[in-house]
C-alpha cells in the first residue's frame, strides 16, 4: 500500500487540519494556519509554530536564505549550523538527505542535554574544521553565552570561504549603542535581571554590527523593518529580531 501521502506525524496532521486558515504563514514548514502561538517567559502572542516548534527569528532566518537562494544554488555547498534548532534542523536534513548540501550540525555539549545522533560536540572558539571549509554559518542566539565572543566570530571567519556567508542573530537592545558587559555579575539572579538569561553573559547592543567588521566581515542586516506591518503579523516577526549577514571578503 502507498503510504507516501500520509503526514509525518499524526500530531502534525490533527494540528494541521483542527488549525488550518489563511491568518498566517510558517516559512519554516510552509504551512498556513489560523493562527501561532503565544510563547516565552513574558508571553509573545503570535510566537510560536505548533507544526514546527519555529519561533520568530527561525522564520526570519529561513525567509531570508528563500529569498537570496542561498540553498538552492546549483552546486552542492557546505553549511555548519551552531546549536541548531529543531526547526531549521529538520529542513537541513531534508536538503542533507536530498543530496542539496553537506551539513555540519554542531553543539557545545553539555551534561543533560539530549542532542541529535549526528551532531558534533564543536567548541566556537576552537573549530576542529579546517580554514575555508564552509560556504554558509548558521548561528543563531549563541554568541551571547560564550565570553570571548571575539573569538568565536574569528573561527567563523577562519573556517568559512572566501565570500562565504554567516547569518548571525543576537539578543539585542537597539536602545543601546554599546553592549553591555559586567563581569562581576556571577549568580543567575544577577544575569537574569541584567541581560535577560541566567546562562548569557551580556546583552548586545547596536554595536555589534561593528563588532562583526572588526573581525574582517562585510555586513548587511535584515529585519522585520523589511516587511509591512501586515506582513510582519503574517509571518510572525518580532520587531527586535535583526539577522546580520556577514559576508567574509
Amino acid at each position: 500500500m502507498a503510504t507516501k501521502w500520509l503526514p509525518k506525524s499524526i500530531k502534525e496532521f490533527i494540528l494541521k487540519k483542527v488549525l488550518k486558515g489563511n491568518y498566517v504563514f510558517c516559512s519554516c514548514c510552509k504551512t498556513n494556519l489560523v493562527t501561532f502561538f503565544p510563547y516565552g517567559t513574558v508571553a509573545r502572542s503570535n510566537a510560536y509554530c505548533p507544526i514546527c516548534s519555529s519561533l520568530e527569528r527561525h522564520r526570519l532566518t529561513w525567509i531570508f536564505l528563500d529569498n537570496e537562494k542561498l540553498l538552492s544554488k546549483n552546486e552542492k555547498i557546505n553549511v555548519l549550523h551552531v546549536a541548531p534548532e529543531p526547526a531549521l534542523f529538520r529542513n537541513l536534513i531534508d536538503l542533507s538527505q536530498k543530496n542539496k548540501i553537506v551539513y555540519t550540525p554542531c553543539d557545545k555539549f553539555e551534561e543533560g542535554y539530549v542532542y541529535p545522533k549526528m551532531t558534533k560536540n564543536y567548541d566556537l572558539t576552537d573549530l576542529p574544521e579546517k580554514d575555508n571549509t564552509f560556504d554558509l554559518v548558521l548561528c543563531s542566539h549563541v554568541l551571547e553565552h560564550i565570553p570571548d565572543d571575539n573569538k568565536a566570530l574569528e573561527e567563523i571567519y577562519r573556517v568559512l570561504k572566501p565570500h562565504g556567508k554567516a547569518l548571525l542573530l543576537v539578543p539585542l537592545d537597539q536602545k543601546l549603542e554599546k553592549t553591555y558587559e559586567d563581569w562581576t555579575l556571577s549568580s543567575p539572579e544577577e544575569r537574569l535581571k541584567a541581560f535577560g538569561q541566567t546562562d548569557h553573559v551580556r546583552m548586545y547592543g547596536t554595536d555589534f554590527d561593528d563588532k562583526i567588521k572588526n573581525i574582517g566581515f562585510e555586513v548587511v542586516q535584515f529585519s522585520s523593518k523589511n516587511f509591512t506591518s501586515d506582513e510582519q503579523f503574517k509571518y510572525g516577526l518580532l520587531e527586535e529580531d535583526i539577522l546580520f549577514c556577514a559576508t567574509k571578503i
